[in-house]
C-alpha cells in the first residue's frame, strides 16, 4: 500500500478553507482530459505482452515499488498516467512495455519525490535486462510521447482534496477524515492496478472510493449527505449512472481482494 500523497503537492501546507479545496477540485477536474490515455492499449493487451493482464501486474509492480521506496501514492499514480498514454494505440513488445513502464516510473519519481528512485536502483530490479543508457534514451521517448505534459492529475491527488470536504461534526479536527482515508485508501490502491476500471475517470474513481471508505467507516448518514453536496460544486462531468458503476466495481475488487487474503491467512 502506498503512502498518502505529501502534503506539499497539493498546498505548500497551507490551510485549506472548503471553497478553497473545491475550486482546485474544479479545475482538476477540468484538466483531467487532457491527461487521458488516446484509447486503449494494444501493448497491455496483445499476446507478444503476455495477454490482457501484463498492465495489471506492472502497476501491481508499481505498488510495491512505491511501498519499497515509499514513495507518495500520486507518484505511483503519474507512473501508471505515463504508462498508459505511452502505450495508448501503440504497439510494442513485451521487453520494450516493460522498459517503458520502468521509465515512467523514475520519470513519475523524479517530478514528485524529494528523494527519488536512481537509475541505478532501476537497473539494478530489472535484473539485467535494461542498461543506464535504455532507461537513458526511454526517458526522452517517454517525454516526447507525453508532450511534456507531467502534471496528471491522478486519483489519489483527487481524493486527498476531496477529503478536504470532509466535515468532522460533532468528533476532533480530522478524526472522521482520518477515519474514510484509511478505508478509501485499499480502494484507491484497487484503482491503479485493475483492468476493470481504466474506462473511469480519475475524479470518477476518486469520489467513487471516498463514498466506499464511508460505507466501510459506518460514518452517519448525514456526514455523507454533506459531503456529496460539496462534490457536487465542484462540477465533475461523470454522470450519475458511472459513479454508481464505479462503486460497485470498486466494492466487488474489494471484497475479492478481502477474501483472498483471508484464504492466504488461513493456509498459512
Amino acid at each position: 500500500m502506498t503512502k498518502p500523497s505529501p502534503e506539499h503537492h497539493l498546498d505548500m501546507g497551507e490551510h485549506l478553507t472548503v471553497d478553497a479545496a473545491i475550486l482546485r477540485l474544479r479545475r482538476m477536474g477540468e484538466a483531467e482530459g487532457a491527461y487521458a490515455p488516446a484509447g486503449p492499449s494494444p501493448a497491455a493487451s496483445s499476446s507478444s505482452c503476455g495477454g490482457p493482464s501484463t498492465r495489471a501486474k506492472i502497476t501491481h509492480w508499481f505498488c510495491q515499488m512505491g511501498e519499497s521506496f515509499d514513495l507518495a501514492g500520486h507518484t505511483v499514480g503519474l507512473a501508471a498516467n505515463f504508462l498508459d498514454r505511452c502505450t495508448a494505440r501503440r504497439e510494442c513488445g513485451a521487453a520494450q512495455y516493460q522498459l517503458i513502464a520502468v521509465t515512467a516510473l523514475l520519470l513519475a519519481a523524479k517530478v514528485e519525490e524529494r528523494k527519488p528512485i536512481t537509475l541505478n536502483d532501476l537497473v539494478v530490479l530489472s535484473s539485467g535486462l535494461f542498461e543506464r543508457d535504455d532507461i537513458r534514451l526511454m526517458e526522452l521517448e517517454l517525454l516526447r510521447a507525453l508532450e511534456w505534459r507531467l502534471n496528471a492529475p491522478t486519483v489519489h491527488a483527487f481524493v486527498d482534496l476531496l477529503l478536504r470536504l470532509v466535515d468532522d461534526g460533532r468528533e476532533a479536527p480530522g478524526r472522521l477524515a482520518d477515519r474514510v482515508r484509511a478505508e478509501a485508501r485499499a480502494f484507491v490502491d484497487l484503482s491503479v492496478v485493475h483492468d476493470e476500471l481504466r474506462g473511469f475517470g480519475a475524479a470518477t474513481l476518486a469520489v467513487a472510493s471516498v463514498m466506499c471508505g464511508f460505507r466501510q467507516a459506518g460514518c452517519p448518514v448525514e456526514d455523507v449527505e454533506l459531503w456529496t453536496t460539496r462534490v457536487k460544486a465542484c462540477g465533475f462531468a461523470y454522470g450519475a449512472a458511472d459513479l454508481l458503476e464505479c462503486g460497485v466495481c470498486l466494492l466487488g475488487l474489494g471484497g475479492r481482494a478481502a477474501a483472498a487474503a483471508a484464504r492466504s491467512a488461513a493456509a498459512a
